[in-house]
């Protein structure tokens, strides 16, 4: 029994194994490592919306529910921080002669288009022009590349104007594709500036008008907002003239 002979009750020692301490210790920091992991993107997901998670989903169909495909995609800003920019131009210095080539990049089909190809420049500061309507560019935030033999420089411009009009007879920044679709990500929303070394986010605008073009139907409209990590799906109608 537990019990001497005396009757006395005696108090055995329990073994305290070093590697159960040791395993103890390790699972108390890996705990503690996940927490600090989910805190840290609460406080990500508290910020505002997850540019690579979230955005709008469009389902482009006809009044019999059926999806159209090939349906052209632009929008207009609902203007916040920024004005009307047609003509952005894209500045630069370089400290000796040298040759370059612009390229500019769609914002949403990735394709590119060659602006200025094997230029000369001369030493000193460098403004280039890119008018929207000379390569039929639509609203949206572009990308450009400049490569140069000794550098490459790259950086985004908006092209920003209000003339639906018009900007159905640019090229489209993207199209539906079988199922009637367009996925929207909520970067549209947004720009990025460089200051010196710093990169920062600006909002260029809180909502858009979405417009949906193709031939021998009306021209859609609707005003939409990001909501905070949500994603929008909306339901477009397009009507037979």
């Amino acid at each position: 029994g537990w019990c001497g002979r005396r009757g006395a009750a005696k108090h055995l020692p329990i073994p305290i194994r070093k590697n159960s301490i040791r395993g103890f210790m390790r699972n108390k920091h890996i705990i503690l490592f996940i927490l600090l992991l989910m805190i840290i993107n609460c406080r990500k997901n508290s910020t505002g919306i997850n540019h690579e998670l979230n955005g709008i989903t469009l389902k482009i169909i006809d009044k019999d529910n059926k999806p159209l495909s090939n349906v052209d995609l632009h929008y207009i800003f609902h203007l916040g921080y920024f004005e009307i920019i047609r003509n952005p131009s894209i500045s630069f210095s370089i400290n000796k002669a040298d040759t370059g080539t612009l390229k500019i990049f769609y914002p949403l089909s990735g394709k590119e288009m060659t602006i200025l190809e094997d230029r000369l420049f001369l030493p000193g500061i460098h403004s280039i022009i890119i008018s929207s309507s000379k390569y039929k560019l639509t609203n949206g935030i572009y990308h450009y590349s400049l490569e140069l033999n000794n550098k490459k420089i790259k950086n985004n411009f908006p092209i920003i104007y209000d003339n639906i009009d018009t900007l159905i007879t640019y090229e489209p920044l993207t199209k539906s594709d079988d199922k009637g679709e367009i996925f929207l990500s909520y970067d549209i929303f947004h720009i990025d500036e460089n200051f010196g070394n710093d990169q920062i986010e600006r909002t260029i605008a809180d909502s858009i008008m979405i417009i949906l073009f193709k031939s021998n139907f009306q021209i859609y409209q609707k005003a939409v907002r990001p909501e905070e990590n949500k994603n929008i799906k909306l339901n477009c109608i397009l009507i037979e003239q």
